[in-house]
């Protein structure tokens, strides 16, 4: 409780920011807040959002794509849990290829941009 208390607005704050990058307009992405490196918070969330995120991959696993695969494939369980994590493998990276793809297509230094230039006069 007491670590929510520290870090809770952040994370809010994070996931906001998440959220707008890859939903909202790029006038909306310019207006998010930045601050400074806290290394105290951030290896606290960093450490949350690990538990959190081995947590969610390992509760889809056995409670939807592990069964899934037990209904649609009659095979021996050691290569259905095979399956069942290269599924997962398959949806993780994916996942974060499309959010990466949202949130770095949102910033002023893609392809292509003068902003690589910029100071080098």
């Amino acid at each position: 409780a007491r670590i929510m208390e520290t870090v809770g607005p952040e994370i809010r704050n994070l996931l906001n920011g998440l959220i707008t990058a890859i939903c909202g307009p790029r006038s909306a992405v310019k207006a998010l807040s930045f601050r400074g490196v806290d290394m105290n918070s951030d290896v606290r969330i960093v450490c949350l959002f690990t538990v959190v995120l081995f947590g969610l991959n390992w509760g889809v696993r056995f409670a939807i794509v592990k069964p899934a695969i037990s209904l649609a494939f009659a095979m021996d369980p050691h290569k259905q849990q095979k399956l069942a994590q290269s599924m997962m493998e398959a949806i993780i990276y994916g996942l974060f290829t499309v959010i990466g793809f949202c949130v770095v297509s949102q910033q002023p230094f893609t392809w292509p941009s003068v902003a690589w230039w910029s100071g080098l006069d």
